[in-house]
């Protein structure tokens, strides 16, 4: 049995530096459904579709804890304010998606 080289069995890295490459790397939605948008996106996250390969499987119902605000269906303006607060409540980086018949740059956080 050979030795095993120090350089090729071991990784140093910080800690913040290993907890901001998984922030980076994983979706985690928060999702805000208001019409038949939102049941094509209770079928996308079944096990057809599988949203998991992605890293998007962890639904967080809370703008504390996700990264990402899925807008599912038509936002009108008497509801603007509160996906809007969510925006401004949501950890950064923070991503927005929308799926609406309408276009999203009408939307609060557009």
């Amino acid at each position: 049995m050979g030795a095993i080289d120090l350089d090729d069995a071991v990784l140093t890295t910080r800690l913040d530096a290993v907890i901001n490459w998984g922030r980076k790397n994983s979706l985690w939605p928060m999702p805000f459904g208001t019409a038949c948008c939102a049941i094509e996106f209770m079928s996308v996250m079944a096990s057809r579709y599988d949203m998991s390969r992605f890293g998007a499987e962890a639904m967080r119902f809370s703008p504390r804890q996700s990264d990402m605000l899925m807008i599912l269906g038509t936002i009108t303006n008497k509801q603007a304010p509160v996906p809007s607060g969510w925006w401004r409540w949501a950890c950064a980086p923070r991503r927005a998606g929308c799926t609406a018949p309408t276009p999203p740059s009408r939307g609060p956080t557009g």
